[in-house]
């Protein structure tokens, strides 16, 4: 899996994401592996979420069907041009004929889902034969390093519970998780090594601190106090700061993995 990084893919999370610098980070070396990924339609997305981040993620491209079990995001996510269709739907028991896709996506989605084995078997009941589920997850090497970089297993399990992750799983256990389920990899790539997860941790315990009632990134992107906030200068910055971390980003130490597979 070849992947043409450009620093204009984190340029323009920082510049709509500045206040949460650290989805930037990470969400930019997606948005320039999903872009080179082609799809054949009909295509279904996993984990839609409110649709804003899949403007970027999944720009040019077109969505035959959106779910979600996100009752609210799923409004705003109607509303997106990128979707054909959006319904509320569990991954975990879809309402969808057998062998109805030919493409299956879902990014960094399926730590999220609690019952992820069975949405699995979901996928590969509603995928055409010979067609790809793609998708991307962080690893057990992700929570190696959440370990080793947070004070104590309260910290630890504050993380989760905030995330809402309930799965950290290897490539072999996704290998052989899915050739159970008829579906085998056929390429991947590992991205988000060790120095660029220790910064994007940094980010990430910065924004989620609470002044007040919400959290720091929530008074930065929408509240009053954002008009003495210089953005030019700080998304300025954020630009100089992550720029070298970006380039670093793909690397086979990676604690996230890109998957594609196929049904066979």
């Amino acid at each position: 899996m070849k992947i043409k990084l450009n620093k204009h893919d984190l340029y323009r999370l920082i510049e709509n994401f500045w206040f949460a610098p650290n989805d930037a980070l990470l969400r930019s070396v997606e948005v320039s592996i999903w872009k080179n990924i082609k799809f054949k339609k009909p295509v279904m997305e996993i984990g839609v979420g409110d649709g804003i981040m899949d403007k970027f993620l999944f720009k040019n491209k077109i969505i035959d069907v959106g779910i979600d079990i996100d009752a609210k995001g799923i409004i705003n996510a109607k509303n997106n041009s990128l979707y054909k269709k959006v319904v509320f739907m569990s991954a975990a028991n879809m309402n969808i004929h057998n062998s109805t896709f030919n493409t299956i996506i879902a990014n960094s989605t399926f730590e999220h889902i609690k019952y992820d084995l069975k949405a699995i078997s979901e996928v590969s009941r509603v995928l055409k034969k010979n067609g790809k589920f793609i998708f991307c997850v962080p690893t057990d090497r992700f929570a190696g390093l959440l370990s080793q970089n947070s004070k104590d297993e309260s910290e630890i399990l504050s993380y989760n519970k905030r995330v809402s992750q309930f799965h950290y799983r290897s490539l072999r256990e996704w290998t052989k998780i899915l050739k159970t389920n008829g579906l085998k990899i056929v390429d991947y790539k590992y991205y988000f090594p060790e120095n660029v997860f220790k910064m994007w941790y940094k980010l990430h315990k910065l924004v989620v601190l609470k002044p007040y009632k919400r959290e720091l990134w929530s008074y930065l992107k929408d509240s009053p106090l954002r008009k003495f906030i210089p953005e030019t200068v700080v998304i300025k910055l954020l630009k100089i700061l992550l720029l070298p971390y970006y380039y670093s980003i793909v690397s086979d130490d990676g604690v996230w993995i890109f998957i594609i597979s196929q049904k066979t």
